[in-house]
């Protein structure tokens, strides 16, 4: 395949809740700050998927509200979802010309660095 695809980075923001939390925001566990594009993220409660505006709210990119509140120790795990573009190695154009070519004994069925 030529061109762009798009792939999803994913990442999770892991927070023990000290106990009374009903949003979420700022930093995780390991300092990674709470940062979702909306509608691409999912957030567990120990463990147990929570769903989007019943279980919680999430509207800013930065908190998440709406949680009914949290007793010490729950550990909160956020997976967030991000699209990005991933470019091949070759265009089209320089595809079309090595296939073309038997330059180097070149074989049709193996493009290097692809």
């Amino acid at each position: 395949p030529v061109g762009p695809k798009t792939s999803y980075i994913t990442s999770r923001w892991t927070k023990t809740a000290s106990g009374g939390e009903t949003s979420l925001s700022g930093s995780d566990n390991n300092s990674l700050s709470l940062s979702y594009d909306l509608n691409y993220e999912q957030l567990y409660l120990n463990g147990v998927l929570l769903v989007r505006d019943v279980d919680y709210t999430a509207s800013t990119g930065t908190s998440i509200t709406g949680l009914t509140a949290l007793t010490a120790g729950d550990v909160v795990e956020i997976m967030t979802f991000r699209a990005t573009e991933i470019a091949d190695t070759y265009t089209q154009a320089q595809v079309d010309a090595l296939l073309a070519s038997n330059e180097a004994g070149l074989n049709p069925f193996f493009l290097p660095g692809i």
